[in-house]
């Protein structure tokens, strides 16, 4: 069965930031959030198991909902600058994975989830079966992706009542406005003086399923935990204790070995490697 994992990056990134104590390169740089942000993916992937991931992250310029509502996330306080500094680290860590990264100017990474779930469902149909992706699996802290569940797209530890009750939720606005006079008179008053801001914060909470950006559905399924790049990287973050969960989607070690700053991956005899159980307690 194939599987593809999208993981909001954001959500996971700052996740990472606040769960670690601050912690620095031998440079004196910043690397705590991109240790957590790894550590967190690497569980997420041992526990899901994807055949297709792809990781999808919100770009610094303004959204098409701060230009259309000044007032969208207004009190949100700005990226703290020792987290926005890692973020190039954690692009880095993601491309030596092989693992596709989607962000695009003027959409948030939800959008992004939206488009590609809902593009990848429609378009898998035409694909032989054994191309089809059969579930889609989407890891975020925000509940409006909520709005995107059906029989192939699920939300990462999120049961089917719960699912409901948030989807009977979000569907309900334009009911409501269908059916005002079973309504009390206070209540109905009140709706119908709201109902400009309760359409326009309708609109800026739904997700866009259009945004135009090429999906690859190929490089989604080429990614590889056990590559060379991975691990020269991991040894210049001086995450070594990391270096024993690399493997390849297939749970093989890629047999590494570090001899002073010196790496050597070899592919021969390569023998099973358990991920710890506590790995990914992070998330």
């Amino acid at each position: 069965m194939n599987k593809l994992v999208l993981i909001d990056g954001n959500a996971i990134m700052h996740r990472a930031y606040h769960a670690l104590p601050p912690l620095t390169t031998k440079k004196g740089e910043p690397i705590n959030a991109v240790y957590g942000f790894v550590s967190m993916l690497l569980g997420l992937i041992n526990d899901l198991k994807p055949s297709h991931i792809a990781v999808c992250f919100d770009r610094p310029e303004e959204t098409f909902r701060r230009k259309k509502y000044v007032k969208y996330q207004a009190q949100r306080p700005e990226m703290d600058e020792f987290l926005s500094s890692q973020i190039t680290k954690m692009h880095d860590v993601l491309e030596s994975f092989g693992i596709p990264v989607y962000e695009k100017a003027g959409f948030e990474a939800d959008d992004l989830l939206g488009t590609i779930s809902q593009k990848i469902t429609k378009e898998s149909k035409k694909l032989r079966n054994k191309e089809q992706i059969n579930e889609v699996v989407i890891v975020t802290g925000d509940r409006d992706i909520f709005q995107l569940i059906n029989e192939k797209v699920k939300v990462y530890g999120i049961g089917p009542k719960t699912a409901i009750t948030l989807l009977s939720k979000y569907k309900s606005k334009s009911k409501i406005y269908k059916h005002l006079e079973e309504i009390s008179e206070t209540t109905r008053e009140k709706l119908k003086k709201g109902k400009d801001m309760a359409d326009m914060s309708y609109e800026l909470a739904t997700i866009k399923t259009d945004v135009p950006i090429k999906i690859d559905l190929k490089k989604m399924e080429d990614w590889d935990l056990g590559s060379r790049e991975a691990v020269e990287l991991f040894m210049s973050y001086g995450f070594r204790t990391l270096l024993n969960r690399i493997t390849n989607k297939n749970g093989i070690n890629a047999n590494l070995q570090v001899v002073d700053n010196n790496i050597a991956v070899n592919n021969k005899n390569p023998k099973e490697e358990k991920m710890p159980n506590n790995q990914g307690s992070l998330f």
